[in-house]
């Protein structure tokens, strides 16, 4: 008997080892099917994480883009500005000389305006205290 109670404790043992590799493969079973979602989220992040690096690509190049037309932009304003400022100051300066020709015209017609009210008082002067007394011998 000592023979069959080594047997049946194989057995047992056996019985045991069944149970506990069933329990390790379900463990297992689970363990992969843990592994194969978080396989497949990550396959998922990784896809999300190529199409983001894609569109900051993008938006590195629109940016650029967009960075070399301010700077087009900026120089151009800044031509325009600087030829403004170069008509600002013709202008002025013509203005300056045509204002400075116009007031030397009106001091001439003020010169001869009292040019011409003294000629004009001298005449009436003559006409009224010097010709009556030659008409009058």
């Amino acid at each position: 008997m000592p023979e069959q109670d080594s047997i049946h404790q194989l057995q047992t043992e056996i019985q045991t080892l069944k149970i506990k590799d069933e329990f390790r493969t379900k463990e297992l079973d689970a363990l992969m099917k843990k592994l194969t979602e978080t396989s497949g989220k990550l396959n998922a992040l990784s896809e999300n994480i190529g199409r983001l690096l894609a569109g900051q690509e993008l938006h590195k190049t629109n940016d650029n883009e967009v960075r070399d037309e301010l700077k087009i932009l900026h120089t151009r304003i800044g031509e325009l500005h600087d030829k403004m400022t170069v008509m600002v100051d013709k202008t002025e300066a013509k203005i300056d000389t045509d204002i400075n020709m116009l007031f030397r015209k009106v001091e001439s017609l003020e010169k001869w305006r009292w040019i011409v009210i003294g000629v004009v008082t001298a005449l009436t002067f003559v006409i009224v205290h010097i010709v009556p007394k030659f008409l009058d011998n």
